[in-house]
């Protein structure tokens, strides 16, 4: 599995001296269902983050983006993301005006 090693350090800092049990259980200590991440943590941090509410799918389409705009390899993010093919993932993907225009123009300069 491809982690950063930031996300490696933060999960090891979340687990402490644990080595068995749920990652990221529920309040309960039981597996997460989409209510628990979509209710119980999701809507709290798009209200910190003065965003609108969205789901997993939401975040889903946000990622597979910035992940283009930065650019990761097609290929790549087909694995990363589970997607059979990149007509999917291109579905997925919703670039801003700001990249928009800053790579015609990028595209542009390289081309003279």
């Amino acid at each position: 599995m491809d982690i950063d090693a930031k996300t490696v350090k933060m999960l090891q800092d979340h687990l402490g001296d644990r080595k068995i049990g749920l990652v990221f259980p529920s309040r309960n200590n039981t597996h997460l269902v989409k209510r628990n991440i979509n209710v119980d943590a999701l809507r709290v941090v798009c209200k910190r983050l003065g965003i609108p509410n969205g789901g997993m799918h939401a975040f889903r389409h946000g990622r597979i983006s910035e992940l283009q705009m930065k650019g990761v390899p097609g290929d790549l993010i087909l694995k990363w993301v589970g997607h059979v093919n990149v007509k999917i993932t291109g579905g997925y993907t919703h670039f801003d005006e700001d990249f928009r225009k800053k790579t015609i123009e990028r595209v542009s300069a390289e081309s003279i």
